[in-house]
């Protein structure tokens, strides 16, 4: 009789384990302009200001990108693979918070 309360504790503390909570997330579309002019192609990328955390990045296209399941909160934007685009250049690196659902995102770099 101990061994099927042992093994019935164990099945619950199991079980219990397994329903961990989802964090909200949120999607941010938008457009990346430099100079004033939408940039051809490059990234952009999220990460958490503290650099703790995973990154995600997207892809830009004729100044358009969009990046889903970003965590919920503040998040550091980077614009990067692009030719005189820097860490230094005006408007790289700004904090946006991200919130649940959809979000639209206009990034103006320039020098």
């Amino acid at each position: 009789m101990n061994r099927f309360f042992l093994f019935l504790l164990g099945a619950l503390l199991l079980l219990a384990g397994c329903g961990g909570e989802t964090k909200p997330t949120g999607t941010i579309q938008g457009k990346a302009l430099f100079a004033g002019q939408p940039i051809a192609t490059g990234k952009v990328v999220f990460r958490s200001p503290e650099g703790m955390g995973d990154d995600r990045e997207a892809t830009i296209s004729a100044g358009a990108f969009k990046i889903e399941n970003l965590p919920v909160g503040p998040q550091r934007v980077e614009v990067t693979g692009l030719k005189g685009i820097t860490a230094k250049t005006k408007g790289n690196g700004q904090v946006v918070d991200v919130k649940s659902g959809n979000q639209d995102l206009e990034l103006k770099l320039g020098t």
